[in-house]
């Protein structure tokens, strides 16, 4: 991702001087909602989430967690795309966010690449 995230999870993350690595893999999709004037575009469905942080051992998995990913298309700015990751249980509790700031995940600058919402 581009700029780091500055919110809650990123400064827990920094005072254990972990960096996790996690694999989100879809498992089926719900709905998405798609807007081509705004170049916004929403993805929701359930996923699996497991910890790869050890080289070449999975960690926990959890699976069956509602999964949402935004994406803003800056048509306006190139380099200024944004997208964030969200994954919560079945209590609606927030298991992974890309990038939180209170109870919210915030979608933080893509480093490269393009997004196109169209």
């Amino acid at each position: 991702m581009g700029i780091p995230c500055v919110g809650e999870h990123a400064k827990r993350r920094r005072k254990s001087h972990v960096i996790r690595t996690y694999r989100i893999k879809n498992e089926s999709a719900e709905s998405r909602v798609i807007d081509a004037k705004t170049g916004k575009a929403s993805f929701v469905g359930k996923a699996q989430l497991t910890d790869e942080t050890l080289t070449g051992r999975a960690g926990k998995a959890a699976s069956n967690l509602n999964f949402e990913m935004k994406l803003t298309d800056d048509a306006r700015v190139r380099g200024r795309d944004t997208i964030s990751f969200t994954l919560k249980d079945q209590s609606n509790r927030l298991v992974f966010s890309s990038c939180v700031e209170g109870s919210l995940s915030i979608e933080q600058l893509i480093a490269g690449g393009n997004v196109v919402v169209h």
